[in-house]
């Protein structure tokens, strides 16, 4: 993250453990009929596809064109604490934005008009890493939009946002 290149290493680090998940699932299975394909591989591939490019242009754009850092690369916002060390910083961050993609999912479950959107979710017939990206768009924004407002609001800095970013992708 300090070479200034923040989102090119957060898709190689993505792409990097979905590879070791891969490689872990396939020789150290729960169970091993999991393994067998359940024929939902292109439909898992185009959901992961359209949710990780919707969160590169809801999230990890707008830190490249600077707006995500605009409250960032100072010491904290009004509401942030400062200047507590990064590592206190993030799990801080992590609450705060977990809180928001908590009720996220609730609100998913229960308001009536958003279970469709969210019932993708759960329309799984196995648990692997390359369908944990299965949502429909509009849930993904959903979450997006309750969860990472919150640390805008806090002033979180950039550092932070992006650190929350990778550990909750």
């Amino acid at each position: 993250m300090s070479v200034g290149l923040r989102p090119l290493f957060f898709n190689i680090n993505y792409f990097l453990l979905a590879i070791e998940l891969f490689l872990l699932e396939r020789s150290l299975p729960h169970e091993p009929a999991w393994n067998q394909n359940d024929g939902q591989i292109l439909p898992d591939l185009f959901h992961t596809l359209l949710n990780k490019g919707m969160v590169q242009l809801l999230v990890l754009a707008p830190a490249v064109l600077g707006l995500s850092l605009s409250t960032g690369d100072r010491a904290g916002g009004a509401y942030w604490p400062s200047p507590p060390p990064m590592a206190i910083q993030v799990i801080l961050g992590l609450f705060i934005a977990e809180f928001g993609l908590y009720w996220a999912h609730r609100l998913g479950h229960e308001i009536k008009w958003l279970w469709p959107y969210h019932a993708v979710h759960h329309s799984v017939t196995r648990l692997w890493f390359f369908n944990t990206w299965r949502f429909h768009f509009v849930d993904t924004a959903k979450s997006i939009v309750l969860g990472m407002p919150l640390l805008f609001l806090c002033g979180a800095p950039g550092d932070v946002l992006m650190w929350v970013s990778m550990i909750t992708a």
